[in-house]
């Protein structure tokens, strides 16, 4: 999947509430804004909106080789997180750009 992406973070700490650790990645990207139209609540607006993807441990330094924000192509898997399936990025590659052939 092509996208925009704005940052690669790595967060963890204790929540305040709880007391309970967290330890999660996660990458930013810039998706094209999509309006919302629900009983009890409406979204509109213009342009894009950042959206965050859950993140391989195994992924995550894979970002500091690329000067951010650019246009990636991110991998995906379906995996089990949180006791159900969830979309993650599992590897990220550069933008492969067409190779223009010679007109002759």
């Amino acid at each position: 999947m092509k996208a925009l992406v704005l940052n690669a973070v790595h967060m963890e700490g204790t929540k305040k509430d709880t007391g309970k650790p967290y330890d999660f990645y996660q990458v930013s990207i810039a998706s094209k804004f999509e309006p919302v139209a629900l009983p009890n609540m409406n979204k509109t607006g213009f342009g894009v909106e950042v959206q965050q993807i859950p993140l391989s441990r195994d992924c995550f330094n894979k970002f500091g080789t690329f000067t951010l924000p650019c246009e990636l192509d991110l991998v995906t898997d379906v995996v089990p997180r949180f006791g159900r399936m969830q979309t993650e990025v599992v590897d990220v590659r550069a933008v492969q750009k067409p190779h223009l052939q010679n007109a002759a």
